[in-house]
């Protein structure tokens, strides 16, 4: 998480208006930290979409800023 705290630091010098990190997450790690994360960094999410592997399940977010 450390590696996604400070990649969604940097982001912000990097994101155009209106752009968006697109990241792919699996429910192996913790859903609820990365979302903290987020939130943390001041940016708002959406998941857009979600695959059902046979151990895990994968969540597409939609980061952007507000």
């Amino acid at each position: 998480s450390n590696v996604i705290d400070n990649f969604l630091k940097q982001a912000k010098k990097h994101l155009n208006k209106n752009g968006k990190i697109l990241l792919l997450y699996s429910s192996i790690a913790d859903k609820k930290k990365l979302e903290s994360l987020i939130r943390k960094n001041r940016y708002k999410f959406k998941i857009i979409a979600k695959k059902f592997g046979l151990f895990e399940r994968f969540f597409i977010y939609s980061i952007y800023l507000p």
